[in-house]
């Protein structure tokens, strides 16, 4: 039960990522080209993003996660996502691509977390306690294929455009694990009545068969963006708006932990149960991605000779873990440099961002040591014009 307490991410896999710096105009992959020299063009991309409330996100798969610990979060949350990619896009701007992707997602209240950090450091309790613990973790990776539309004008003005995004993955690992209950501590003993549910392929036992050895999962994302008024941008995409992740057959084990084992029989004998109560079955797994909203305005600012730069706002919405970012953009300069520069001050985090002839870099951090860190995320891409 304790490695249970743990709630270690799990993600793995070859990785890449969505969210990436936005510096100005810089790039200009999105636009379809129009004239007769327009080219392939093929981009390499990669990126990661760890985001947490209350954990050491980095460091929940080690024995002394607890010392990373900080602040008050209920419930505590933490999420990593790792993608990468390759991608060709046509002159008319559709795009083809492989990718992979991997995504862990873990949820706590803060008895849970207490808990889980007195077993992981081999104590007990100070003092007599009831806690009620409630926790949950999720995660899957996966390789397949994507397909994106070019941008396609809203109205005839040209103001307005959107475009769609698809995947296909195919699954080669996932994991749901659920535990509710409560768990008393007095005069050093414990008094444990928990419902345990786990789902996953690395579940095996001597009368249950494989699971299947992959599942799929496909999405759908949605992008619009315009000039509501000059000097002005907006722009909101959803993210794995649509979303279905399904294995046919994947191993499940549901259990009761319980030690308020002895009973008396109407007789008056005693009647010991078991401890522990469960079975495991092979059953079809379906679950949807969480969306990811994003909204993006930038107000340019100009000068007496040409565009200053432009200030930034970025705010994201998922799974509860949200972000707000203010930020300053600078105009393309000479070799084509550009540069972003933002700070989420809820989450004291500091972001920066550089573009340079097809070659895109971003990084945010709080700062903080690998051990303690509750936000940590990177980005790379690549575009090569053929």
């Amino acid at each position: 039960m304790a490695r249970g307490l743990c709630f270690h991410l799990w993600c793995g896999g070859v990785l890449f990522g969505m969210l990436q710096m936005s510096v100005g105009r810089a790039q200009a992959s999105d636009a379809p080209a129009d004239n007769a020299h327009a080219r392939w063009q093929v981009s390499a991309w990669t990126d990661e993003q760890s985001v947490s409330d209350g954990l050491p996100v980095l460091a929940l798969d080690r024995a002394d996660w607890y010392r990373g610990l900080s602040g008050v979060a209920s419930p505590h949350r933490a999420q990593r996502q790792l993608q990468g990619g390759l991608e060709a896009t046509h002159p008319t701007g559709w795009r083809l691509g492989v990718l992979a992707r991997s995504f862990a997602y873990v949820q706590a209240t803060e008895d849970a977390v207490a808990l889980a950090a007195l077993i992981a450091q081999k104590v007990d309790p100070a003092v007599g306690v009831v806690a009620h613990v409630a926790a949950m973790s999720w995660g899957w990776n996966g390789t397949g294929l994507s397909l994106g539309s070019p941008w396609i004008p809203l109205m005839q003005t040209g103001q307005w455009r959107w475009r769609a995004d698809a995947q296909w993955l195919r699954l080669r690992k996932a994991r749901q694990n659920q535990l509710e209950g409560q768990i008393a501590y007095q005069g050093g003993a414990y008094d444990v009545h928990v419902n345990a549910d786990r789902w996953g392929n690395q579940i095996t036992g001597p009368f249950l068969s494989p699971s299947d050895p992959t599942g799929w999962g496909g999405s759908l994302s949605l992008a619009l963006e315009g000039e509501p008024m000059p000097h002005w941008y907006l722009g909101i995409r959803a993210h794995d708006i649509l979303s279905r992740l399904h294995w046919g057959s994947l191993a499940r084990e549901t259990s009761l932990i319980n030690s308020q084992v002895t009973t008396r029989n109407p007789d008056g004998s005693l009647n010991y149960a078991a401890l522990v109560n469960g079975q495991q079955s092979l059953e079809v797994w379906q679950k949807n991605m969480d969306v990811r909203w994003q909204l993006d305005v930038r107000r340019t600012i100009q000068g007496e000779r040409g565009e200053l730069g432009a200030l930034t706002w970025r705010s994201t919405s998922w799974a509860g873990l949200d972000q707000h970012w203010l930020g300053w953009a600078s105009p393309v300069g000479g070799r084509g440099v550009a540069w972003l520069v933002a700070v989420e001050p809820q989450r004291r985090v500091l972001s920066g961002g550089l573009h340079w002839r097809g070659l895109t870099l971003g990084l945010a951090t709080d700062g903080k040591s690998t051990s303690h860190t509750q936000y940590r995320s990177w980005s790379l891409r690549w575009d090569v014009p053929l």
